[in-house]
């Protein structure tokens, strides 16, 4: 009796840190389907320059300005450019480490927090395809040496 006590117990326990689990893994998966990037995007303004860069203001308006930009799970598109299944890799970096890669501080591109997420999209070359989040409406994207922001839509 008492050997069929503690199986139960044991079994009971077991159910309970499964169930546990499985929450979260779900938890996880609708976070991704939630990324604060995903959604329609709308290229805008230049802000700024990085030391070195190969395309002017004028170019970037006659080019890509006002271009709609689309990141979901299942596929992240600019232009007639597109990447089904995507792989987002995403990194925290502060000013300093920033400054050290690009050469131009946040302050520089309005971002007031001493760090931000950058979103690399994986195999995906293009003006949309790194992004510098600063807030749920503004991300910032660079080309050729050029910062411009990409608004919600």
């Amino acid at each position: 009796m008492k050997n069929r006590y503690i199986f139960i117990l044991i079994a009971l326990s077991m159910v309970l840190i499964l169930t546990g689990c499985s929450k979260n893994a779900g938890s996880r998966e609708k976070e991704k389907e939630k990324e604060i990037f995903y959604g329609e995007w709308i290229t805008a303004d230049a802000i700024s320059y990085a030391p070195v860069s190969a395309i002017t203001e004028e170019e970037y308006n006659e080019k890509y300005l006002g271009k709609v930009v689309l990141y979901s799970k299942d596929k992240a598109e600019f232009e007639n450019d597109m990447i089904e299944n995507p792989v987002y890799q995403k990194i925290i970096v502060d000013n300093a480490k920033f400054y050290n890669e690009y050469r131009v501080r946040f302050e520089d591109l309005g971002i007031e927090s001493g760090q931000a997420t950058i979103v690399e999209i994986k195999d995906w070359i293009n003006p949309c395809s790194l992004l510098i989040i600063k807030d749920e409406k503004t991300m910032i994207s660079l080309w050729d040496g050029l910062f411009f922001e990409l608004k919600r839509k």
